[in-house]
């Protein structure tokens, strides 16, 4: 039987094919490792050099490396990092809900508080739109505007880790209430997108909702026309944004029915308090759950659009 150091052939001449690592160009990365759970506690590696070919639309992976805390090449990798996250930074993301829906527990604990108005019960006087509208449109509002807050600053717990920078629950709050503006002005017209979607048919509204899914990180993260940015992003790779934003709405859904369930049992209660109750808890839940998906689904599609780390964030 012949040995192969017998018969040399040619190809053992070729100085090409006995490369080590070393010798690599510098466009090459390692192996992905054998759990590709990222660390996310410590701050990112040095980006890679894309290569001179690279194209938008490549993998996610081939720019930012398997290590980054928030880029991912695949739909398993995407939801591995966001559980990893979510484990790492449930307690911070649960305050700031907790910062944001605690008042409206209060508010609406009062509001389950019989009274009399001039004489009139409380459902006399709530069935008289003069006197229920001026207390109740500057509430919802209020209500309407913590809310926003509350999710971005959610949003940028999560990213004030993946960043290297101190998990601050009131710089969070302050970034978020920064932010406010610029959600306001951006969220009216991608509602009236949805809305008018939904009118003609309700497929075309599902799919602006689902574009605008990452629109609280874009308005965190960037400056410029976000409406647009939250397109290109999606249609970067359709197939990657149609799994991530699939599998968020499939959560939010199934946390709908849950708060349906236990919201029947809850209205037992006369008082309303503790229905109440659960629909906070269940909010709180739900924003905690979805903030480090919503980062991850971010990055995501921005390493397929354009050259991306998660080091980026920070600057």
């Amino acid at each position: 039987m012949n040995d192969r150091h017998d018969n040399p052939s040619p190809e053992d001449d070729d100085p090409s094919t006995n490369r080590t690592p070393s010798d690599e160009p510098s466009a090459y990365l390692p192996p992905p490792p054998r759990e590709p759970i990222p660390p996310g506690h410590v701050p990112p590696p040095p980006a890679y050099t894309p290569p001179p070919n690279w194209s938008k639309g490549a993998r996610a992976a081939y720019h930012a490396g398997p290590y980054d805390p928030l880029v991912s090449g695949d739909y398993s990798g995407w939801w591995q990092r966001g559980i990893f996250l979510l484990r790492t930074l449930w307690k911070p993301m649960a305050l700031v809900q907790l910062a944001g829906n605690g008042p409206l527990v209060v508010l609406g604990g009062l509001a389950a508080v019989p009274v009399t108005y001039n004489g009139l019960s409380d459902q006399q006087w709530l069935d008289d739109p003069a006197v229920v509208l001026p207390v109740v449109i500057p509430v919802v509002l209020i209500a309407i505007l913590v809310t926003l807050i509350v999710q971005l600053a959610t949003v940028e717990i999560v990213a004030q880790h993946v960043t290297g920078r101190p998990v601050s629950v009131g710089a969070a709050l302050l970034t978020g209430l920064r932010r406010l503006p610029a959600f306001i002005g951006w969220g009216i017209p991608a509602g009236l997108l949805i809305a008018l979607g939904s009118i003609f048919c309700l497929l075309p509204g599902i799919y602006v909702a689902a574009v605008m899914v990452t629109l609280p990180v874009i308005i965190l993260a960037e400056r410029g026309r976000v409406i647009g940015r939250a397109f290109h992003l999606f249609h970067a790779d359709f197939g990657a944004s149609a799994a991530r934003i699939a599998t968020l709405f499939g959560v939010q859904l199934a946390l709908g029915v849950a708060e349906g369930v236990v919201g029947i049992i809850a209205g037992l209660d006369p008082s309303g308090v503790t229905s109440i109750a659960v629909s906070v808890a269940f909010a709180i839940g739900t924003g905690v759950f979805l903030a480090p998906f919503l980062l991850t689904t971010y990055a995501d599609l921005r390493a397929r659009y354009e050259p991306f780390t998660t080091a980026q964030l920070a600057t």
